[in-house]
């Protein structure tokens, strides 16, 4: 892991000379999220984004790409989210969190779908500091597709999850 994704927020400027807006934090600033351009051909993703980072909610988005390669059309992606600074999440078995949104998902939209998107998402979770905090954690899901759609609709399933899973009383 390069050192520039463990201190969030990001840099803004990658020493490979790739940009990066660094990062945006939507529970400070939810009009922000204009500024995400992966979200401008997603707005239910959007929306569902904005909900997420403004609710009383144990996580937060971190980061997101979304495009399309040139040389073979696919849709490459990914979302991360992690916990947040205040949120104890002891209680929760983080190694299994995958599996808490399967399970989600086989209960909203059936086993099939489920199993049919298993294959598609690739989890990485990973140690990331919070505004200078202890470090807590971050989960990356990836998810290429052929059509722009089905990344929107692979998201808001796993936003949908976390608004659900982590919600704060």
């Amino acid at each position: 892991m390069s050192p520039t994704y463990i201190q969030w927020p990001y840099r803004v400027d990658l020493d490979d000379g790739r940009t990066n807006i660094g990062a945006i934090d939507l529970t400070i600033s939810p009009e922000s999220i204009d500024e995400i351009h992966e979200l401008n051909d997603m707005p239910i993703l959007k929306k569902r984004v904005a909900l997420l980072n403004s609710e009383n909610n144990g996580v937060m988005t971190l980061g997101m790409l979304c495009e399309k390669a040139l040389d073979n059309g696919i849709w490459y992606s990914y979302l991360e989210f992690g916990f947040r600074p205040d949120y104890d999440y002891s209680a929760i078995n983080i190694t299994k969190i995958d599996s808490l949104f399967y399970n989600y998902v086989s209960s909203t939209q059936g086993d099939d779908f489920a199993k049919a998107l298993q294959p598609f998402l690739v989890w990485e979770e990973q140690s990331v500091t919070l505004y200078g905090n202890k470090p807590s954690h971050m989960y990356s899901v990836f998810l290429s597709a052929p059509e722009q759609a089905h990344i929107e609709q692979g998201f808001s399933h796993l936003i949908d999850w976390l608004r659900a899973e982590f919600a704060v009383p």
